[in-house]
């Protein structure tokens, strides 16, 4: 800030400590020193803006809020005095009065580039499309930048995706399209940012052909060539031009043969060019379906050849297989077997995390004789005989995938308890002896061995909820412990530490896994499911309540911060990332943690409340919103349900109706919790014989 103070040498030696008493926290001292200076120069706009800088982070918000708006009143223009009360109303959440501190310093000083420049970044942190327009568009008229030209480009194509009609959205994209041809025309582009602008401009009207004549032209050379690439491909498949996409794509994977979403084109070119034809089983310059098997084929030798092997070709045979099979063709008359597909990728990788992963899409594709031979031969390359410890990494690694597949495939299900109970204990010593296979690496490291723990854990956990014995769950969580002691940072082990002791009831062990995870930013949306709300069902409010605190600070904080990054954005030209940032802060400003921990907060604030006035107050500072002007259907699921170790047999998988089902249980919850916040707040206005305010 102090880089902003005046020129005046005088005024900067007296703003100099106060600036440095705010950046060292003492806001107390920064106050003190600000009555100083006042004393000396009474009309110090900027010491009086820092005056009320310190009083709001001394707690005294009204004050502060009161003073700025007579210091607004004098229509500073100054540099640092905008920018300290712009400081101030981002602290108190008040984006809209910097756009109006700004305007008012605008019409005092026309023409004022810095002042242009600031009164477009305010409307940017509220998302007034049409305000940046047209400011930029000034701002361009006071200073020939591009920068600022396709400011007002980009908020024109911004109004165009905000929700408007099928006719705005035509005029609007077909006048950000007209202007940037202006600028191609004069020769003034000049960056790869404003080529993908005027492409996206193309994309929204559906002008594709015209798009593909820009990455014909000399404009694409301003491109990084896989930009071109990945474009002209998007381009050709939204035309149906599937003959030139497979050409490009078979080009591109001679020399990108581990690029997975080439192969997915590719393999969506040759069922398009082979629809509604049959699959011939020999060389024949007509049938898509033999090309692709040489094809791919011929990805898989030209990579047995290399060092470091791919997994793309062996993948893209599985999928293709896999597409042959959903569209009722006959895939193993023209591939082969599946069982020695998915070997011949096993066999390289088998030893690999990734494995398992890989492999899960097609192990259904597998009859039930050809499982039972597929883990034969699997466990055939540990070289080990049955309840032997592996004696090598390798080893290790090989018995972990094979036990993984087993446990996809369902193999264990068709245990008896008994035997569920001595693979859980075998597991255990498995890990156990797997530590010395780990010992060069660093705590923070994840050791391939834990996944020997994650096997008797899953197991557990499959015994309490077929049989509903607690004594499963305590041998999970004491497992748990002594894993962690072993791996610190495994946050699969903290995760299901989490869930097994809420399982329980266990609400302060529960707390002190959570604080292991060390949930923090976008997690406290995406995990905070885990935690919060089993912490109310349970009845532990206190540790519920501060959990709502640290989360209501993060949403809180998210519309100023995202608002940054998209000011920052424009700032350093990366325009193309601003549709991403708003994505990310509408999907935070929407989601449904946040409306559920908004009321819950509420909720509890009212429980804890000491007395009657003190709820009172408490219910004339909410700001309740009226039950008719909440949009129940713009929020959004953010819950992430990818975080636990995902092997489960399919008959255990967490399906996407589950999902959307609980979805459905959290809204109605939700509702309720809202009527009943609005029922507390109409009864103590009953009381009182005052209207609801939140009505």
């Amino acid at each position: 800030m102090t880089s902003r103070l005046s020129a005046y040498p005088v005024s900067e030696r007296r703003l100099r400590p106060i600036y440095d008493w705010l950046d060292n926290g003492n806001n107390k001292k920064a106050l003190q020193e600000a009555d100083k200076v006042l004393k000396k120069q009474p009309n110090l706009q900027c010491a009086k803006v820092l005056r009320c800088l310190a009083l709001l982070r001394l707690g005294k918000e009204n004050d502060c809020i009161e003073q700025l708006e007579a210091i607004k009143q004098e229509c500073p223009v100054e540099e640092a005095s905008l920018q300290a009360m712009t400081v101030c109303y981002r602290e108190i959440h008040k984006p809209h009065l910097i756009c109006d501190l700004y305007e008012k310093a605008n019409l005092k000083e026309p023409g004022n580039e810095e002042i242009l420049t600031n009164l477009f970044l305010s409307y940017v942190r509220v998302g007034d499309y049409k305000k940046q327009q047209q400011t930029a568009m000034t701002l361009y008229k006071v200073k020939k930048k591009n920068q600022y030209y396709f400011w007002c480009v980009i908020s024109i194509l911004l109004q165009a995706v905000d929700k408007l009609s099928d006719l705005i959205h035509a005029l609007l994209c077909s006048l950000a399209e007209k202007m940037l041809e202006k600028l191609i025309n004069e020769d003034k582009v000049e960056t790869e940012q404003e080529i993908l602008i005027y492409l996206t401009s193309l994309e929204l009207q559906g002008k594709t052909e015209r798009a593909l004549e820009v990455l014909d032209g000399p404009l694409s050379e301003k491109l990084e060539p896989y930009i071109v690439l990945n474009k002209r491909v998007n381009f050709l498949i939204k035309l149906g031009k599937w003959e030139k996409v497979n050409e490009i794509i078979m080009q591109t994977l001679e020399t990108d043969m581990d690029s997975w979403n080439y192969h997915l084109f590719y393999l969506d070119s040759v069922f398009e060019l082979g629809k509604d034809k049959k699959i011939a089983h020999e060389q024949t310059d007509n049938c898509q379906y033999y090309k692709a098997k040489i094809f791919i084929h011929s990805l898989i030798k030209k990579n047995e050849t290399l060092q470091m092997k791919k997994r793309g070709p062996y993948l893209a045979q599985l999928e293709y297989y896999s597409r042959l099979i959903s569209n009722s063709l006959d895939a193993q008359k023209l591939l082969g077997k599946i069982v020695d597909l998915i070997l011949r990728y096993y066999e390289v990788f088998g030893s690999k995390e990734c494995c398992v992963h890989d492999l899960r899409p097609y192990l259904p594709l597998m009859s039930e004789n050809e499982c039972i031979e597929f883990l034969s031969s699997a466990y055939k390359l540990v070289s080990l005989s049955e309840s032997k410890l592996p004696k090598t990494k390798l080893q290790m690694n090989l018995m972990i995938c094979n036990m993984e597949c087993s446990r996809v495939i369902g193999i264990r299900e068709m245990f008896d308890v008994k035997s569920k109970c001595e693979f859980a204990s075998n597991a255990v010593n498995y890990f156990i002896h797997s530590l010395q296979f780990n010992t060069d690496l660093q705590p923070t490291e994840a050791k391939s061995g834990d996944r020997f723990a994650l096997f008797a854990l899953h197991s557990l956990f499959d015994l309490w909820v077929d049989t509903e014995d607690g004594n499963y769950l305590f041998e999970a969580i004491v497992i748990c412990h002594y894993a962690l002691s072993h791996s610190p940072s495994n946050s699969q082990f903290k995760t299901l530490l989490l869930k097994f002791y809420h399982l329980f009831g266990a609400c302060k062990g529960a707390h002190n896994a959570y604080l292991l995870l060390d949930v923090k930013h976008m997690q406290l949306d995406t995990l905070g499911y885990l935690h919060l709300f089993p912490l109310i069902s349970n009845g532990d409010y206190t540790t519920a309540s501060e959990v709502i605190t640290t989360t209501m600070k993060f949403f809180t904080n998210n519309f100023k911060e995202s608002a940054d990054h998209i000011t920052f954005a424009y700032k350093y030209e990366a325009l193309t990332k601003i549709p991403e940032f708003i994505w990310v802060r509408e999907k935070l400003n929407n989601s449904t943690h946040y409306m559920k921990v908004r009321f819950e907060r509420m909720l509890l604030d009212i429980f804890f409340a000491s007395s009657h006035a003190n709820t009172l107050q408490l219910i004339k500072d909410f700001e309740i919103s009226p039950l008719d002007k909440i949009q129940w259907n713009i929020l959004q699921d953010n819950r992430d349900f990818s975080v636990l170790w995902d092997i489960d047999p399919k008959p255990r998988v967490f399906e996407r109706e589950c999902i959307k089902q609980t979805y459905n249980h959290d809204i109605i919850l939700l509702r309720l919790r809202c009527l009943l916040l609005h029922l507390i707040a109409g009864c103590i206005y009953a009381g009182l014989g005052e209207p609801n305010n939140s009505e």
